[in-house]
């Protein structure tokens, strides 16, 4: 929904495209655009570099190009070839946003396929309006390619086209914290979480929810009254069920989390690559470092 006092930002992944960039200021406005580009490889060799001086030739000119309209311009920096990473810093840069009640679009024509699709995803994901720029026809020579980016556009905002959002249903704020916990576990040499540890992780972030958290299998019951223990038991068994027939069973139907083959003492569960898409679009990890990763840019020949 628009917002008349908030904002006009565009979000625009960039690859070796500028017309697919610019096409839709031509008649219509925005306060700031977003460039989206590679932040470069470290490991370096003659071909990457080949790449990333045409990448930077064709940001600095659509920033020039943009500079020229009166617009702001930020350079966003992420790994392009990392799909969650990336999705994740579209999914940042939204929210972001939205906290500032800004009118939000995002671009998914002016790079690659890679982020494409992952532009899209967290475009519709966020209820944000995604477009599509249709070129006319594709480069050539190199002097359409310095001129035009790969695709040739006319400088026509008709064939600007907004896409139709399919709702995604984002995780809710408990999911996320048990997928937190999850992905966490995939980069260790374990790969899974125990049930314990869940029932450890939800007491930590809801005391009030999970206030009488059993973990008598880890104390000395032998002074226990029998009433004690059988109250501890009954709690143990209410929690287990709300985690493993309630909140695990859903993350499992969204095939977000496997449930793995339980051991004589717990139940393993384990982060899908669905469930890190999930996570990666949630408000996850920490807020975008916009000193390191976001830059203003300005007017300068490429």
């Amino acid at each position: 929904m628009k917002n008349d006092l908030g904002k006009t930002i565009h979000i625009v992944p960039l690859g070796h495209e500028r017309e697919r960039a610019v096409v839709p200021f031509h008649d219509r406005t925005a306060d700031l655009v977003y460039l989206v580009v590679n932040e470069g490889s470290p490991d370096s060799n003659s071909e990457v570099d080949s790449m990333q001086l045409e990448q930077e030739y064709y940001t600095q000119m659509v920033v020039n190009d943009l500079k020229k309209l009166h617009i702001d311009v930020k350079i966003v920096t992420t790994d392009t070839f990392n799909f969650a990473p990336l999705i994740n810093t579209f999914s940042k840069l939204i929210l972001m946003e939205k906290k500032n009640n800004s009118n939000i679009f995002i671009n998914m024509s002016s790079s690659g396929r890679f982020a494409s699709v992952a532009a899209s995803i967290a475009g519709m994901a966020h209820d944000v309006s995604v477009y599509y720029v249709h070129s006319k026809k594709f480069s050539k020579t190199d002097k359409e390619f310095k001129e035009h980016g790969v695709c040739i556009c006319p400088h026509d905002s008709s064939w600007v086209e907004e896409l139709s959002n399919y709702r995604f249903e984002l995780p809710t704020e408990t999911e996320v914290c048990i997928l937190e916990l999850l992905y966490a576990k995939s980069l260790t040499s374990y790969r899974w979480a125990t049930t314990k540890e869940l029932c450890d992780l939800l007491h930590e972030k809801y005391p009030d929810d999970y206030d009488e958290l059993p973990v008598f299998r880890d104390m000395d019951t032998k002074d226990f009254p029998k009433e004690k223990i059988e109250r501890l038991r009954k709690l143990q068994s209410k929690l287990l069920t709300k985690l493993n027939g309630s909140l695990m069973r859903k993350l499992i139907a969204k095939n977000y989390v496997i449930r793995n083959d339980p051991t004589e003492t717990s139940v393993r569960y384990t982060i899908t690559s669905s469930g890190e898409y999930a996570l990666h679009l949630s408000d996850f990890g920490e807020e975008l470092d916009i000193e390191e990763y976001v830059k203003p840019a300005s007017l300068k020949s490429p």
